[in-house]
């Protein structure tokens, strides 16, 4: 009776689970590339969308405290920074800095009100562009026009792979994203 009952294996072999494996590698490999360029859009986007946010933060905060609103823009090879303050009548201030406060603690009039850092390992980096002189690395908020000066400015933020997004801001205070190069899917181009 033994004899006759046949046996029934339940599982998969090795044979079986190695070739589904490599099956999985072969999947691995195609979509690495194309997920890590969504990761760089998406990083890309994030840093432009906050960006965005803090200048009409910044516009609204000029007209609900009376008072001017700047930001300060800096760029270093491991760092990208911004820092909204207050104006003050003396200093400036300096996002690069982690050890100290952004704004001059010599100027009381300066208060820092927002400082964000973007470290460079992201892959992601900005900088303001347009404005030259005194003004290049900063745009201001003032009370009572809430007009930005300078009057056109604009932050381009870059990933790799040439991807970029740039937040500008027209002479009225109006904020608009567009995609310098076309690399953003669903983004006009500026």
């Amino acid at each position: 009776m033994l004899a006759q009952m046949k046996h029934k294996r339940n599982g998969v072999t090795l044979v079986e689970l190695m070739v589904v494996l490599v099956i999985l590698g072969v999947l691995a490999a195609l979509a690495a590339p194309s997920m890590a360029d969504m990761w760089n859009r998406r990083r890309v986007a994030a840093v432009a969308d906050e960006i965005a946010n803090d200048l009409a933060f910044a516009r609204s905060e000029a007209v609900a405290k009376g008072t001017n609103v700047q930001i300060h823009y800096k760029k270093s090879t491991d760092l990208s920074c911004y820092t909204v303050n207050y104006r003050g009548t003396v200093g400036f201030c300096n996002c690069l800095s982690t050890t100290a406060p952004a704004c001059d603690p010599i100027d009381t009039t300066a208060t820092e009100v927002k400082t964000v850092q973007i470290p460079g390992s992201l892959g992601v980096t900005f900088e303001s562009t347009g404005a030259t002189g005194i003004g290049a690395n900063r745009i201001e908020f003032t009370f009572p026009q809430f007009t930005p000066n300078p009057a056109d400015f604009s932050v381009l933020v870059s990933g790799r792979r040439g991807v970029s997004l740039k937040v500008q801001v027209n002479a009225m205070g109006r904020i608009k994203t567009c995609s310098p190069n076309g690399t953003m899917p669903g983004v006009a181009s500026c």
